[in-house]
C-alpha cells in the first residue's frame, strides 16, 4: 500500500514532462517556410503558396505538393493534419539511388546531430498512422529534437525499387491519435 503513492506520483510526473511546452532555451520545431506544428491548413497553404492537392483520408487531412526542393532533391511534400492542426510533414522521394540515403542521413545528422537508435514501437506506430500494414520498413535513421519532433529517414522496397520518405513529427500527437499499444480486450 505504501509503494502505491509514489508509482502514482511517477505516473504523473512523467505524464506531465510528456506534454509540457519546450523549456526556456528550447526553441519550438520550425519546418520550412516557418511552418511550426499546430499550423492549420489554412496557414500552411498561405505559406507554401501553389496549388496543392487536398485529401480527406478518414480521421486526417492532406496537403500535397507534387514537387517540393528539399536538399539536392525534389520530392512530394504532404502536410498531414488531425483536427486542422498540423501534426506530421512528409517528403516521399520515388526511385533514388541507394547512396542518396546516404547523402540525406549525412545532412540530416549535420543538421541535426547524431541519430538516436530506432525504437521499433514508436516507428510500427508512425507507419500506422501514415499507411496502415503498407510499409516494408528496412533502413531506418531517425533523430529526436528538443521540442520532442521526430524526425526519421527511411526507405521502403516496393517491388523491388527503392524508394525514400522523410518524415517530420509532432510525435506526441501522432502517437495520441495512433495509440502506442493497442490495448482493446485488455
Amino acid at each position: 500500500m505504501k509503494l502505491r503513492f509514489p508509482l502514482v506520483m511517477l505516473a504523473l510526473l512523467l505524464l506531465f514532462t510528456a506534454c509540457t511546452p519546450p523549456a526556456a532555451g528550447e526553441t519550438e520545431f520550425t519546418f520550412r517556410n516557418n511552418i511550426t506544428w499546430g499550423a492549420t491548413m489554412d496557414q500552411v497553404q498561405t505559406a507554401e503558396g501553389g496549388e496543392p492537392r487536398c485529401d480527406d483520408n478518414g480521421p486526417l487531412d492532406l496537403l500535397i505538393y507534387e514537387q517540393a526542393a528539399v536538399s539536392n532533391y525534389e520530392a512530394e511534400l504532404m502536410y498531414i493534419f488531425l483536427d486542422d492542426s498540423l501534426v506530421i510533414a512528409y517528403y516521399y522521394f520515388e526511385e533514388l539511388p541507394s547512396h542518396d540515403y546516404d547523402y540525406l542521413a549525412k545532412a540530416l545528422t549535420s543538421k541535426y546531430g547524431e541519430p538516436m537508435a530506432a525504437d521499433p514501437v514508436r516507428q510500427y506506430t508512425l507507419m500506422q498512422v501514415l499507411d496502415p500494414g503498407n510499409y516494408g520498413v528496412y533502413k531506418l535513421t531517425n533523430w529526436e529534437l528538443n521540442d520532442g519532433t521526430l524526425v526519421a529517414l527511411f526507405s521502403m522496397d516496393d517491388d523491388m525499387e527503392e524508394q525514400f520518405a522523410l518524415v517530420y513529427s509532432d510525435e506526441q500527437t501522432v502517437l495520441q491519435a495512433g495509440g502506442l499499444y493497442n490495448t482493446n480486450g485488455l
